[in-house]
């Protein structure tokens, strides 16, 4: 998850949380982040493996309205965590 953009040629920069995944937990994850009202956040959804694909689901919890925004865009960058 990133606060106010996400730069793909530099994904460390604005990131506030990322996410391993577990597989000892079916491959699910959980971020637990206090957002800031009036402030955009980016989720950015990938996997390792360019072959797993399909649906999924994003479940938010709070106490203040939340506004959803779908994007086109799409990013293929190469970046190995150093």
């Amino acid at each position: 998850m990133y606060e106010v953009f996400f730069n793909p040629s530099n994904p460390s920069v604005n990131l506030l949380q990322e996410n391993e995944v577990d597989h000892s937990f079916n491959q699910q994850f959980l971020f637990n982040v206090s957002l800031t009202s009036s402030t955009q956040y980016f989720l950015v959804v990938t996997t390792i493996d360019p072959q797993d694909i399909g649906s999924f689901f994003i479940i938010l919890t709070g106490s203040s309205l939340v506004n959803f925004a779908e994007t086109d865009v799409v990013y293929d960058c190469k970046y190995t965590k150093s």
